[in-house]
């Protein structure tokens, strides 16, 4: 099957991956490095439900190497020989954040993209569940020949939250070994959900001896009739009580509360230049966090930050190896953090936003927004925290915005991109949903929030002074064109910036009200 990039699945995966958690820990270890790159995309959480607490210190000092991975860990105090995991999967599934859950063992590691070709696969099929193939193989073998291995279609179950929830888990009358994977799939095909085998989702299931799936069905074997029946031929979907998953619950970790600052502090140690707060800022709770870069912004430092004050609780701001004294003189009471990087010799966009969203992750605030150097609000459209109360729906704003024309009371109308005489509609402000990052194949002007849905059109108005005056704008046309990809299939695409004679408009006569409809907020940068 041909995998095609779905932007929305890859800007928000929304999997919860659920793992039942026995005395795993060394071959976890194992396997996580390898797995990282596949966990810490936006909207993945791992949830870890330990089922004895003998390895809590050292799974805690292990996954927090691993800043960047939403992890929850679910404890259970009461020391206890090994059991079938029905009930651990199913706290896990109880304390998932998001709408599809992906049950995974921590030993297993993943040769595809298994996550995203499972997403992909259910995206078109809404009322089914995807599975994927394994292998068994010692930690001695070789992966690179896994074409010569005995694929099996029999792991990685992905199915959404509310069917599972409807089928009430899986079945806690286990007691023994096994069966648990089979009979989950049976209960979901009586209740209507169907199967979808995705054989190119390949897992490998490493173990310490060799041929552990022969291992697996000589137990099989060793079951009663009555109980493979039980396994095979349910005579119903749901077996479990109202009170189904709830065999313990102390939570350990948590990405949406634990803010390490030694996390941070290890992790800001990479940049040239640094500075923090003060060391409580990490378990401070925010409401709204205002993400900035400079470069060589000097002009604009000491009026953006007083400007932006009122609008956040705190301000985290990258400096992009300013030659001036921006980074020096960025000073005010609400910067938490500030970091200085060494300049590429280039203007990456992409790279600076999403160091900026690397950095939000070690806070707890509710939402975050971007902002320029060279962009102020308009004071007469009140304050932010007026439209998050009234918006408590909504996932993403986007703010109106024109762009100042030669006079701070005027804008240019006349602009290729604006939709409603010269004013737009920007992204630029999201709820917090964990450690995320903006995927894009763009390197300027892309949507500056990692996902884009439950989008709202706020009435706040930004004034971009970006392209104020001529020398301004001539700048940015020598940049834009030799660095926009798209430029160079339209070389006039940036043209309107060299415009001689254009339209303008006085600020004062905007009003933000109902005439200005933009149908689909989705859209656009």
């Amino acid at each position: 099957m041909r995998y095609k990039k779905r932007s929305n699945i890859i800007d928000f995966f929304d999997v919860s991956i659920v793992m039942s958690f026995y005395k795993k820990l060394n071959d976890f270890k194992k396997v996580l490095p390898k797995n990282a790159p596949y966990f810490q995309r936006n909207g993945i959480e791992i949830i870890i439900v330990l089922d004895e607490p003998s390895e809590e210190r050292e799974l805690l000092e292990f996954i927090s190497q691993y800043p960047f991975i939403n992890f929850k860990i679910i404890i259970n105090r009461e020391p206890h020989d090994w059991r079938n995991r029905c009930k651990v999967l199913n706290v896990g599934i109880k304390a998932a954040s998001f709408n599809y859950i992906l049950v995974l063992d921590p030993e297993v590691e993943l040769v595809t993209d298994v996550i995203y070709q499972l997403r992909y696969t259910m995206s078109f099929y809404p009322k089914t569940f995807a599975t994927g193939v394994v292998a068994f193989i010692d930690y001695e073998d070789d992966e690179n020949n896994i074409s010569e291995r005995n694929w099996i279609p029999y792991s990685s179950i992905m199915v959404s939250k509310n069917h599972l929830t409807e089928i009430k888990g899986y079945d806690e009358s286990f007691k023994v070994w096994g069966g648990e994977d089979d009979q989950i799939r049976k209960r979901l095909e009586l209740f209507g959900i169907k199967k979808m085998e995705v054989l190119d989702a390949k897992t490998l299931h490493r173990e310490e001896k060799s041929d552990g799936h022969k291992a697996r069905s000589s137990r099989k074997k060793e079951m009663s009739i009555k109980h493979l029946k039980h396994i095979l031929y349910p005579k119903k979907a749901i077996f479990n009580t109202e009170n189904w998953g709830d065999d313990f619950n102390e939570s350990i970790w948590d990405w949406n509360t634990h803010k390490s600052f030694s996390e941070l502090k290890n992790h800001i140690s990479t940049f040239h230049d640094y500075s923090i707060l003060n060391e409580k800022i990490c378990s401070e709770n925010y409401e709204i966090m205002a993400l900035i870069q400079v470069r060589n912004e000097s002009k604009n430092i000491d009026e953006i930050l007083p400007h932006i004050e009122g609008y956040c609780d705190g301000i985290i701001l990258l400096d992009d190896g300013s030659t001036d004294d921006s980074y020096k003189i960025a000073e005010h009471d609400k910067i938490l953090v500030k970091v200085q990087k060494n300049y590429k010799g280039y203007f990456d966009d992409l790279e600076n936003r999403n160091d900026l969203l690397k950095l939000a992750s070690f806070f707890k605030s509710k939402w975050f927004f971007f902002i320029d150097a060279d962009e102020r609000f308009d004071p007469r459209y009140g304050d932010i925290r007026n439209h998050i109360a009234n918006n408590e729906k909504f996932d993403v704003f986007r703010f109106y915005l024109i762009d100042l024309w030669d006079d701070v009371e005027t804008y240019r109308i006349d602009m290729p991109d604006r939709m409603h005489n010269g004013i737009a509609t920007r992204a630029r402000m999201f709820r917090n949903k964990g450690s995320m990052q903006i995927y894009t194949n763009r390197e300027i002007h892309f949507p500056a929030v990692p996902y884009s849905f439950n989008v709202k059109i706020v009435q706040l108005l930004l004034l971009h002074y970006g392209n104020f005056n001529q020398e301004i704008r001539e700048r940015k046309y020598k940049l834009y064109t030799a660095q926009d990809p798209d430029e160079k299939k339209q070389a006039h695409s940036y043209d309107f910036l060299m415009d001689t004679k254009v339209i303008l408009k006085k600020v004062k006569n905007i009003n933000l009200g109902n005439q200005l409809t933009f149908n689909n907020p989705n859209n656009n940068l």
